[in-house]
């Protein structure tokens, strides 16, 4: 729909559709421009760096092992869950 994994992904964050009328707007499918150019309020803070933000988990993962001195792996809770009226 997008064209791109960078839109897709962005998509992800700011809707599809979203991103097509930002595209659409722009006149270009280069995100680097949207984040620059394109003017909207919804067009904020995390629509722009979302994409940004998750190459650098993707790194972050790829990497644990050698970047990270102490990785510490969460467990998932166990127990029991009581509702108090």
């Amino acid at each position: 729909m997008l064209g791109s994994w960078p839109l897709a992904i962005t998509g992800y964050n700011h809707g599809p559709y979203g991103v097509r009328r930002a595209v659409n707007a722009a006149g270009s499918t280069d995100l680097i421009y949207l984040i620059e150019n394109y003017k909207k309020s919804t067009w904020g803070f995390a629509s722009k760096n979302f994409y940004a933000e998750f190459l650098a988990a993707m790194s972050i993962l790829a990497n644990q092992e050698k970047d990270l001195t102490t990785v510490v792996k969460a467990e998932t809770a166990t127990g029991e869950v009581r509702l108090i009226d």
